[in-house]
């Protein structure tokens, strides 16, 4: 059997790290899902490689401290497909890392973090896992951009002291109410607990919201509040992802929010399909299992930092 020469593995481990650090990346475009999906296929290495690049992540995750002082002995240098995937995809692994620990926002959680800030006198936000705000705190009417994720808002403030939360396509306004804003990939949701909430839109000009309703805010999205149950607004606070007919392209951020390593849809044909399913916050892996069942998916894992889901 014909052995990869050296430069042919280097140069198959060097798509595979570029590869590997660009579909951790946010901004990773439809057009180059597609791109991966092809280069994926194109040769059985390609997805070997994207196995070694996710075991050098793991093994950078368990690298011993730097801080012993204990030398062991050497061993014996041995030229193998291992060295030369490490060679040439560390330092695109090093642009991962730096994505990694990128934050957004005044205010911004790591994953598996709620925060709760006082955000005025007799107003509170609180954050879900990997969510961020910007504040201007000021008098008589303390503002707060949610910039990625969720939050859960309670305010109890005299009228004419109102709380304003911008939101992409909108901003919210409150005296006293407790509601939920959330971020998706195209539209805002607006869901409110208890109290009246006055939403102004981009277009569609301005609605009051009252209990137990829920309004999508898009860029040319109208709509009306629809009832939402009570167990349904903001279900993250009590450890629970909830789905009703969801996008599967929000469904997985969702997943990604509170699940170690990030999951990625390798075909943008599959964004679109609806999810409806109850979870566990911290079950990602019972969640991707289902999901995966359901619309007949391949759920391919590159270590425990990556895995992407294509058409079986």
């Amino acid at each position: 059997m014909a052995r990869a020469h050296p430069t042919d593995t280097a140069a198959t481990a060097d798509e595979a790290a570029t590869w590997f650090a660009r579909l951790r990346d946010p901004a990773l475009s439809d057009a180059e899902r597609v791109a991966f999906a092809d280069w994926l296929q194109q040769q059985p290495d390609h997805a070997a490689a994207m196995q070694e690049m996710g075991a050098i992540w793991d093994s950078l995750n368990t690298l011993p401290d730097p801080r012993r002082t204990e030398i062991a002995p050497a061993p014996q240098r041995v030229l193998s497909r291992r060295h030369v995937l490490v060679g040439a995809g560390l330092s695109a692994l090093a642009g991962a890392v730096g994505w990694s620990q990128w934050r957004i926002g005044d205010v911004a959680t790591e994953r598996g973090e709620h925060r709760r800030v006082i955000f005025a006198a007799n107003a509170s936000l609180e954050l879900d896992s990997l969510s961020a705000i910007d504040m201007a705190p000021g008098e008589p009417h303390p503002m707060a951009e949610l910039r990625k994720g969720q939050m859960f808002v309670t305010t109890e403030r005299a009228a004419g002291a109102e709380v304003i939360l911008r939101l992409p396509f909108g901003r919210v306004q409150a005296a006293t109410a407790s509601f939920n804003l959330k971020l998706e990939r195209r539209r805002a949701l607006v869901a409110v607990e208890s109290g009246r909430v006055l939403v102004r839109r981009q277009s569609g000009g301005a609605l009051e919201m009252g209990p137990n309703t829920e309004l999508a805010l898009g860029p040319v999205l109208v709509e009306q509040p629809r009832v939402l149950p009570a167990y349904r607004i903001a279900p993250w606070r009590d450890g629970w992802l909830i789905f009703d007919r969801a996008l599967l392209v929000d469904v997985v951020d969702d997943i990604n929010r509170h699940r170690a390593g990030r999951v990625l849809i390798g075909d943008p044909r599959l964004d679109d399909l609806l999810v409806t399913g109850t979870f566990k916050s911290d079950g990602g892996d019972a969640a991707l299992l289902a999901i995966a069942e359901t619309f007949s998916l391949k759920s391919l894992n590159f270590g425990s930092a990556l895995t992407v889901l294509i058409s079986a």
